[in-house]
C-alpha cells in the first residue's frame, strides 16, 4: 500500500490508484488505503465486474474491506 501510495500519483500520474487483493486485505492495509484514497478491490468485486457490473459501480459500492 505504501509503495502504491508513494508512486501511483506522483510517478505514474494516476488519477485513481487501484490495488487488487484476491485474498482481501489485512486491516492495517485497508485502513491505510482509506486514509490515502486508494481503491481496493477483492475477488468478489472482480467477479461482479466480470459479470457485467460497471467498474465505476463496483468501486462506488466500496470495494473490498
Amino acid at each position: 500500500m505504501q509503495q502504491l501510495n508513494g508512486t501511483a500519483r506522483p510517478e505514474h500520474r494516476a488519477h485513481h490508484a487501484v490495488t487488487i487483493g484476491l485474498n482481501g486485505f489485512i486491516k492495517p492495509a485497508g485502513d491505510f488505503a482509506k486514509r490515502h484514497d486508494l481503491i481496493t478491490l477483492g475477488r468478489e468485486d472482480l467477479k461482479r465486474w466480470a459479470h457485467g457490473t460497471h467498474l465505476y459501480d463496483v468501486v462506488r459500492a466500496g470495494g473490498a474491506p
